[in-house]
């Protein structure tokens, strides 16, 4: 066997190694989706949850009602008289509410995480990226499941948008497939920015005044480039909210990312220090 021969023998069994290695790291990632709740895990909502969450949720309907009727369309007045240039400016700012701007370098990320398990790295190092892949994963699924089920929710609603007809019209609806012009209700946007602050606010709470920052703001900039109706964002909050916690608790139920502490209240696991990430990110560029 010639020399190139060897050469390519050797990068072709190195190649399906890296393969078996990679199936086996991504294998591992979907088995945390199917572990088990842990048996002393309380119910997905405790009882003090499910009371609190239903009065938060009555109130916020109620809210989503009165500005309906009352504040809609005036709303919608009161943005058509902006100056352009800060309607232009908002309309930059409002593409940070997309889910593709968060969902894509979330599920770039954990692809990366993926790869890097497959490589060949000491058993701390494993378990520095399992921290991380797994937190990264919990975000990931908090923002993609409100978002998929608000998806649906604006299928059955079918809610006109506020330029859709001729004259804002904020009790127009054409339920199951009114099209682009009838899926106003809830703000796609708005459950995105919303679902992200719950989420890394339940892991990073330093972050919380932050993310408020962030979700507010692209909450009102749905409303200031006329794409929804207040009401709109404010169900779009209520679902991000509700959806987040709900992955959360589910997380911390298999001891993921979360854990119960002895009150029964779901609190954030200590993440891999700074230390830690630092020797894994050497770790990788010097040895690989």
């Amino acid at each position: 066997m010639s020399g190139l021969d060897r050469l390519k023998q050797t990068a072709t069994e190195t190649g399906a190694d890296f393969s078996r290695r990679f199936q086996a790291s991504f294998n591992a990632g979907i088995a945390w989706l199917k572990r088990r709740r842990r048996p002393s895990a309380p119910p997905l909502l405790s009882r003090t949850e499910r009371e609190q969450g239903l009065a938060c949720m009555l109130f916020a309907l109620a809210l989503a009602c009165a500005s309906a009727l009352f504040v809609d369309v005036p709303a919608v007045g009161w943005a058509k008289a902006l100056p352009e240039w800060f309607v232009i400016a908002i309309n930059r700012w409002t593409d940070f509410g997309r889910s593709s701007y968060v969902l894509w370098p979330l599920g770039v990320l954990l692809l990366i995480c993926i790869a890097v398990g497959a490589m060949r790295l000491p058993a701390i190092q494993h378990r520095v990226l399992a921290a991380v892949s797994v937190r990264v994963q919990f975000l990931f699924m908090a923002v993609a499941l409100p978002g998929l089920f608000a998806t649906l929710v604006k299928y059955l609603v079918g809610r006109a948008r506020p330029l859709a007809p001729a004259v804002p019209d904020a009790l127009l609806f054409s339920p199951f497939g009114g099209g682009h012009g009838f899926s106003s209700m809830p703000s796609g946007h708005a459950v995105t920015a919303f679902s992200l602050l719950a989420a890394a606010g339940a892991m990073w709470p330093r972050a919380i005044p932050f993310l408020l920052v962030y979700a507010f703001s692209i909450a009102l900039s749905r409303v200031v480039v006329i794409a929804h109706f207040t009401s709109d964002v404010i169900v779009g909050a209520l679902i991000g909210v509700c959806g987040a916690y709900l992955v959360r608790n589910a997380y911390a139920a298999r001891g993921l990312v979360f854990h119960y502490d002895g009150r029964g209240r779901v609190v954030p696991k200590p993440g891999p220090s700074l230390r830690r990430l630092a020797s894994l990110d050497r770790h990788i560029f010097e040895k690989h």
